[in-house]
């Protein structure tokens, strides 16, 4: 019973990150507006730390975007597991 409990939390809160990873990919599109600069900052990878063009990595693509596909990713894992106890 608690499993399926915490199985409908989740289930609530996998659409509100989803809604954030949009709100990522959205506000890179509206940002670029055909600049391929953001284009070249964003490919230089995790390990970039320089400031390009002014514009820093935190702000790039990849760092923004991280911390909710991390907490999606984990959201239906947690999700798999709370439904196999469900099972049970």
């Amino acid at each position: 019973m608690q499993s399926a409990v915490a199985v409908a939390i989740i289930n609530i809160e996998i659409p509100h990150v989803l809604g954030q990873i949009v709100d990522v990919v959205t506000t890179k599109i509206l940002a670029c507006n055909g600049n391929q600069t953001n284009e070249i900052i964003a490919s230089n990878g995790p390990g970039a730390t320089a400031v390009i063009s002014g514009v820093s990595r935190s702000e790039t693509f990849e760092f923004l975007v991280r911390g909710p596909a991390l907490k999606l990713l984990s959201l239906y894992l947690l999700q798999v597991i709370m439904t196999s106890v469900n099972k049970l």
